[in-house]
């Protein structure tokens, strides 16, 4: 049912959940593994989008961002059939294979809004296949082949990738 990959990262036949291995656990003696579960980008924006309306484009509370990270956790629980998970993410592949997109569990409503316009923008201009992740307070991107070190910064209000 699983197969290895190198470097200890498990993957079902039907390449849906990925195991890695995570922190080191000293009381365990052992790595623990965490889960990331792959979902296509436009089924999951449209749950985004079915499940919140326009509740993500208005003032942002606390209540909002508790939602989030309650949806966000559903999603990953849903696939992976009910079962709990350590998962801290969720990998978001786009239809046209441009990249992956790396959800953070506790992503604010802000980068959740801003997912449904980096799905349709694509990678950057020129770049191939690239590795988009939420760092801090912004979508980053950071293509494969990078001899250079290029980053990509989203911009929300462009809805555009900018040189970082």
């Amino acid at each position: 049912m699983f197969k290895m990959l190198e470097g200890g990262r498990m993957v079902d036949e039907q390449n849906t959940n990925h195991w890695r291995q995570g922190p080191y656990d000293s009381t365990a003696g052992r790595y623990v593994g965490e889960a990331l579960v792959v979902l296509a980008a436009a089924p999951f924006v449209q749950a985004v989008a079915t499940h919140f309306g326009n509740r993500l484009a208005g003032a942002v509370d606390e209540s909002t961002r508790s939602a989030v990270r309650r949806f966000l956790r559903r999603q990953v629980e849903e696939q992976r059939g009910g079962a709990s998970t350590r998962a801290r993410r969720l990998l978001l592949r786009p239809e046209n294979d441009w990249g992956k997109i790396i959800v953070p569990l506790d992503l604010p409503p802000e980068g959740l809004a801003q997912l449904f316009d980096l799905c349709d923008a694509g990678p950057p201009d020129g770049i191939g296949f690239c590795r988009v992740s939420w760092v801090r307070d912004g979508w980053i991107c950071v293509p494969r082949v990078n001899p250079e070190g290029a980053l990509y910064q989203w911009d929300g209000q462009a809805k555009d990738w900018i040189p970082g």
